[in-house]
């Protein structure tokens, strides 16, 4: 009892020591200089990504279900799972993005979650997670001809955002009978973002330099909220015996046993639900010299609001032979 409490402790302060290294971008993104960014939660563990994001009312001994916080316990028919998992998965991506003549590839990695869990009791599991809601990567710059200028001075135009928002989840499921299962996910949502764009005026081509670069910074903060609650109900469709030989005793005693192979029908749903995230926006303007150096910096506005996030509805269903095979369906 004291080495598993050693190796939960040793766990908990990898995790907190994980948080606090947490890398973030998926490379450049143009797109995510809209709203909160690239939207990056809802792909599940390896084992959802694998069925095509479906498996929300699989539970399992050996992974993590975070679709359904329903799928954490055991049902009290099955098997006890004392054990205490750990979790991280990892998004790679490769990017091509095309405007007219001109191209640009971007490859970039992110952790997609870092997560563990453990079983209080039988029927009650809990667990914490972190991972990405959003990321903001985007870098990309234009050259335009200045209208109505007699000199034809053209303009470099650079927009730069990074950032992006979190999610720290508490996880809880309860089996409160045999076929029905219940769980709520409590997710804390912090973070900022921060988009930057300026213009910088281009007189000599061959001293592109010389001239200030002019722009604004808007940065956003953001905390909050967020709930899941979920249910499973289970089904047993019928049960056969499968035929094994074993030799306990020697060659001479020979004995059978006969092992039940069930076969269950899962029904769930979950809802994700975010009543009060705040977002605090700041606007800034500066003026940046040819050593990158900030000449001028004064903050424009200053504002509060609420950041709205879509309500996420999943249901799904399988058809589970544990340990053997399934077959799931979400729609989310």
């Amino acid at each position: 009892m004291l080495n598993d409490f050693k190796r939960l402790v040793l766990l908990s302060i990898s995790f907190l020591l994980t948080i606090f290294s947490y890398a973030q971008g998926l490379g450049n993104s143009p797109y995510s200089s809209i709203g909160i960014g690239d939207m990056m939660n809802y792909r599940g563990s390896i084992r959802n990504m694998g069925m095509g994001y479906a498996g929300s009312t699989l539970g399992s001994k050996d992974y993590i279900n975070f679709l359904n916080p329903a799928a954490l316990p055991n049902f009290k028919y099955k098997y006890v799972d004392s054990l205490v998992k750990f979790d991280v998965g990892f998004s790679v991506q490769y990017k091509t993005f095309t405007t007219g003549s001109s191209s640009s590839n971007s490859l970039g990695a992110n952790i997609n979650h870092i997560a563990f869990s453990f079983p209080v009791s039988r029927i009650f599991t809990t667990g914490l997670m972190l991972t990405p809601l959003s990321i903001v990567q985007n870098n990309y710059s234009f050259t335009t001809t200045v209208a109505n200028d007699p000199n034809g001075y053209t303009s470099l135009n650079k927009f730069v955002g990074n950032g992006g928002i979190y999610q720290f989840q508490w996880m809880n499921g309860m089996s409160i009978t045999k076929n029905i299962s219940v769980g709520l996910t409590t997710s804390y949502n912090f973070g900022n973002t921060t988009q930057e764009a300026s213009t910088q005026l281009i007189t000599d081509p061959l001293n592109p330099d010389q001239e200030n670069e002019v722009g604004s910074i808007r940065q956003i903060n953001y905390s909050g909220v967020s709930f899941k609650p979920g249910f499973i109900c289970n089904k047993q469709l019928y049960k056969k015996d499968s035929v094994s030989y074993v030799d306990p005793y020697g060659e001479k005693h020979d004995s059978i046993i006969r092992v039940p192979i069930p076969v269950f029908f899962k029904f769930g749903a979950a809802t994700e639900f975010s009543p009060n995230v705040k977002a605090t926006e700041a606007h800034e303007v500066f003026v940046r010299n040819s050593r990158n150096l900030l000449t001028i910096d004064s903050t424009m506005t200053q504002s509060k609001s609420k950041m709205h996030l879509p309500t996420t509805c999943r249901i799904g269903t399988s058809l589970e032979s544990p340990g053997r095979w399934s077959i799931a369906a979400d729609l989310a």
